[in-house]
């Protein structure tokens, strides 16, 4: 997978790490490689959200999930610290965009129906592509996993054992 950052604090080792954990637990080795090879992110500042289109001149974290590619909104913020807030806050709309990306990468995009009304807009019972519909519905249902992610800190020269909530859709990918 193709990483960019245009991200001035952040620390890339960590969400470079977290990333290919997250898609390796939920995808698996066959459907990771395929979703990897194909695939890129970039990392902006939330502050860049009010360029975006899609987010109504409002300012703040989120994504856009198109073909291929993946843009996500994030505190740019270093966080170096144990309890690392900005990354628990960011890895969970960094999750809800590459679980949009791998139901797209799955030919997931058959309509369906929406459960619940979600922040988008979006109100029950619209008909929404399922990679869009069934990834809305989960976060709104608070459907999460905890995962959890070591990875080595080069400025302190310590491992860290880090903790986040990821969106959960090992299930469905299971089914494909």
């Amino acid at each position: 997978m193709k990483f960019i950052f245009e991200t001035q604090n952040i620390n890339p080792r960590l969400y470079q790490r977290a990333v290919r954990y997250y898609l390796w637990k939920t995808l698996g080795i066959r459907k990771y490689m395929s979703f990897t090879n194909n695939w890129k992110i970039k990392f902006r500042p939330s502050e860049q959200a009010v360029n975006d289109p899609f987010f109504h001149g409002q300012k703040g974290i989120g994504g856009v999930t198109g073909i291929d590619e993946i843009v996500v909104y994030v505190h740019d913020v270093d966080d170096n610290s144990d309890l690392l807030p900005y990354y628990r806050m960011n890895m969970v709309v960094i999750t809800h965009e590459l679980c949009h990306g791998m139901l797209i990468h799955l030919d997931q995009m058959h309509r369906t129906v929406l459960r619940n009304d979600d922040y988008s807009g979006h109100r029950k019972g619209s008909f929404l592509n399922f990679s869009t519909a069934e990834v809305h519905d989960r976060h709104t249902e608070n459907n999460f996993w905890t995962m959890d992610c070591n990875f080595w800190d080069w400025k302190t020269f310590k491992n860290k054992r880090l903790t986040c909530k990821v969106l959960e859709i090992r299930d469905i990918i299971e089914l494909l």
